[in-house]
């Protein structure tokens, strides 16, 4: 009875752990310009509560800055690009980006956002 339960038991761990993958989430340095901005913005009280999110969009990464005293929804108040740059694009491009945006990682937020 003990040896089928041991059977048991390793036949159970091992196809548990060989389903098992290792997460693959993006580790990345943030880039200087936006550590500059969040130094400027932490205390600004036109960006309380704000949250930034980094997103994948078209094989490039774009950071929202979301400020929920602001009226911009459904798209983000602000995005930036990779480098730094204020996107401002049309209606059709700023709907593809909300719709198709991917891998949102909270980048900073607010310091008494919960």
């Amino acid at each position: 009875m003990f040896k089928s339960v041991c059977i048991f038991s390793i036949a159970f761990v091992l196809i548990y752990f060989s389903g098992c993958q290792k997460d693959t989430s993006p580790i990345f340095a943030t880039p200087a310009w936006l550590n500059e901005f969040i130094e400027d913005i932490c205390n600004d009280p036109d960006y309380y509560r704000a949250v930034i999110t980094r997103y994948e969009w078209k094989s490039n990464h774009y950071y929202d800055v979301y400020v929920p005293n602001r009226d911009c929804i459904p798209s983000p108040c602000e995005v930036y690009d990779q480098s730094g740059q204020l996107i401002f694009w049309d209606t059709v491009l700023a709907v593809d980006y909300v719709n198709n945006r991917k891998n949102g990682f909270v980048v900073w937020r607010w310091k008494d956002n919960k």
